[in-house]
């Protein structure tokens, strides 16, 4: 049975093992070793002013989506094994409810993310260089008052 909760403190690092297993399967184009050498720095960016929310089935997390108090989505991973099958949207429109406004990074490779996004209403913004990946990333922003999913 599918269970979408807030992160408990003790299934951190289960969602830090699905965090890294799922961003180097979605960006191929980066270093195969760009995620390990990151792994601390992502830790503190997920654990730190952040709300967690899971997706399990039994006590097996699935999904994830990190959310900051300022409505910033550090981040949303589904186990590759899942995707494809709305569990992924099914968090981002429970994160929706609770906020007015959110925003997002996306890399411009990621075309994929990219049309998710963009069919959950978020809008781009602006295009920012990332130093530490030599990667171009777009902010995205969705607002409640211009949705159209809800």
């Amino acid at each position: 049975m599918a269970n979408m909760q807030k992160m408990k403190d003790d299934q951190r690092y289960e969602i830090l093992d699905l965090w890294l297993r799922c961003t180097a399967a979605a960006n191929p184009f980066f270093e195969s070793d760009f995620w390990q050498k990151n792994y601390d720095r992502i830790k503190a960016k997920y654990f730190n002013g952040c709300e967690n929310y899971v997706y399990t089935e039994g006590t097996v997390i699935i999904a994830f989506i990190c959310v900051t108090d300022g409505g910033y989505i550090q981040g949303l991973f589904v186990d590759p094994d899942y995707r494809s099958n709305g569990i992924g949207r099914q968090l981002l429109r429970y994160v929706k409810t609770q906020r007015d406004t959110l925003r997002l990074n996306i890399y411009a490779k990621s075309r994929k993310m990219l049309n998710f996004a963009s069919s959950e209403g978020f809008l781009i913004k602006d295009a920012l260089y990332q130093n530490e990946s030599g990667q171009v990333k777009y902010v995205l922003e969705w607002n409640k008052e211009c949705r159209k999913d809800l």
